[in-house]
């Protein structure tokens, strides 16, 4: 009985996973594309999703901050068109990676993570904005 009822649990499970949506995540974006993209596209939308901080410290020209997932949402909810993209960055690229994998799973927007993050744009001697 006790196999019987564990085979029906694993049964189960292995369903239930089976049917679970699979979750997207973001592409990334160098950051020598992103700045082609900054001098050339007018949909863009660029994401600091570091803490408060760090984003007044020094941004990406044109960046907004999104340090919570509420903020994130609201700034594709006031400004979602299917012509934008969106890309986010954070310090190292990790967390803009499970940020942008929830702006796809939520609204299936355009959205890449900045490879390397904020570190990699000022290594590589990119420009930056401060507050």
């Amino acid at each position: 009985m006790k196999q019987k009822i564990t085979f029906l649990s694993l049964l189960f499970l292995a369903s239930v996973m089976l049917s679970a949506k699979p979750e997207k995540y973001p592409q990334t974006i160098t950051v020598k594309k992103l700045k082609q993209w900054i001098d050339t596209c007018k949909n863009l939308k660029i994401i600091d999703v570091r803490g408060e901080k760090a984003y007044h410290l020094a941004h990406i020209k044109g960046a907004v901050n999104a340090s919570k997932s509420k903020q994130l949402f609201h700034i594709v909810d006031t400004t979602s068109n299917k012509k934008n993209i969106y890309v986010i960055y954070c310090k190292k690229g990790e967390m803009s990676m499970q940020a942008g994998a929830m702006l796809l799973n939520k609204y299936n927007v355009k959205v890449y993570s900045l490879k390397g993050g904020f570190e990699r744009w000022l290594q590589k001697g990119m420009l930056v904005a401060y507050d």
